[in-house]
């Protein structure tokens, strides 16, 4: 009879190696998970899992940490290589950049204001000189980074890294975001929406963290939403999930919305349109910070902009809520600074308007990163991603 192959597709080594990926794999975000987690998360036998951390550790991939006491205090994580990646988030009016170790501890981070006439170019030039102020910071250097994750404020095609919509972003039209970045800083990038990045941050490090099931609300130039659903960022087939500012109120009379389309409801919640409804009786605002100053001053006008903009925003997350039912939606952007004035008109919408269950399940907080959430969130997507591509390095070579 002859014998089954010792190495191949099916074969006992190849099945051994897509076990050790798979461990792995449930380590790559930075998790300090134990045996029966690793079980739990990759479905496998508690005796395969404790062979194959044994191997890990004996090959200096894996750690083990002790916490407390008992069997199940021993806990495991990857090792901690040198070098670092960085977060980089660049909005329509700012440029964000932070540093990270490769044990996800964020070293450093620090933003500024640039025009939003700026062309694609010149402004990931800004972003490379307060890329090295903060690598300054933080005493480090750009020779260490091994990648960097790159937000933008528009949708992005996953399998191309190419913009989902050049009119959202037209002075990137005909630009590939990553290899410019790549060819600017010098190291390998990857590009997300901002708001899907913004999640991911709330979920390590802010408000989503020990929630499976949220919803990241982002409103500032711009309205998104981030989804993380079963712990897990759901991007959609092509990346696209999420656009919420972009969803319809009035299609045919609405107001012409930046991305083509008349009637989106970007184009009544956004800080553009808030200052908008506020010109004609209190004059040229020079930023929302006038907006925030008077609320806190106690102008009823200003107040009950913000109100009716919550109301607006209230009624896409009571149709979000019904759609995925999530544990909690976290409110963040430019326009989340107007705290409880703006959150208690959302929890009033989908407190009427919402399914009940629904209704009764969900919190509606305010982001813990506040303007953070994206350049951290996007520190910790490079992270991720630089594990996953030494975790396959080592498969290969296996």
């Amino acid at each position: 009879m002859q014998e089954a192959p010792r190495s191949g597709p099916g074969s006992p080594r190849s099945l051994r190696q897509a076990n050790r990926k798979r461990v792995l794999a449930a380590l790559a975000d930075g998790e300090v998970l134990s045996q029966a987690d690793l079980a739990r998360a990759t479905g496998l036998a508690a005796s395969t899992v404790s062979a194959l951390v044994r191997e890990l550790a004996d090959a200096g991939d894996v750690l083990f940490e002790r916490r407390g006491s008992g069997r199940s205090s021993q806990l495991i994580r990857l090792s901690t290589p040198p070098g670092l990646v960085v977060g980089l988030d660049h909005g329509r009016r700012h440029l964000a950049a932070a540093v990270a170790g490769m044990d996800g501890e964020i070293l450093a981070d620090a933003r500024m204001r640039i025009s939003d006439e700026l062309p694609a170019t010149e402004s990931m030039v800004e972003l490379s000189a307060l890329l090295d102020r903060v690598l300054a910071a933080a005493g480090r250097s750009r020779a260490e980074v091994h990648r960097g994750a790159l937000a933008l404020p528009a949708p992005v095609d996953i399998s191309s890294g190419r913009l989902g919509s050049t009119e959202i972003l037209p002075r990137w039209g005909g630009i590939e975001p990553a290899a410019l970045a790549q060819d600017v800083l010098g190291f390998p990038v990857s590009v997300h929406n901002d708001t899907n990045v913004g999640a991911v941050g709330e979920a390590r490090l802010g408000a989503g963290r020990g929630v499976s099931h949220f919803a990241y609300i982002w409103v500032s130039e711009g309205l998104g939403a981030g989804l993380i659903l079963n712990d897990t960022l759901y991007a959609g087939i092509s990346g696209i999930a999420g656009e919420l500012g972009h969803t319809l109120q009035r299609a045919e009379t609405g107001a012409l919305c930046r991305c083509g389309n008349r009637g989106c409801l970007e184009t009544v919640v956004s800080t553009p349109a808030v200052l908008a409804l506020l010109e004609p009786q209190l004059g040229r605002l020079a930023s929302f910070d006038e907006v925030l100053e008077r609320i806190a001053s106690g102008d009823p006008l200003c107040r009950r902009v913000l109100a009716q903009t919550g109301r607006h925003i209230g009624v896409a997350v009571t149709n979000l809520v019904n759609l995925i039912n999530p544990q909690r939606v976290i409110v963040g952007g430019e326009l989340s600074s107007a705290g409880e004035v703006l959150l208690e008109p959302i929890r009033q919408m989908v407190s009427q308007y919402a399914i009940p269950s629904a209704a009764e399940r969900v919190e509606i907080v305010l982001s813990e990163l506040g303007k953070r959430s994206e350049v951290l969130g996007a520190a910790k997507v490079a992270l991720t991603e630089h594990r996953v591509q030494r975790m396959n390095a080592e498969f290969v070579d296996a």
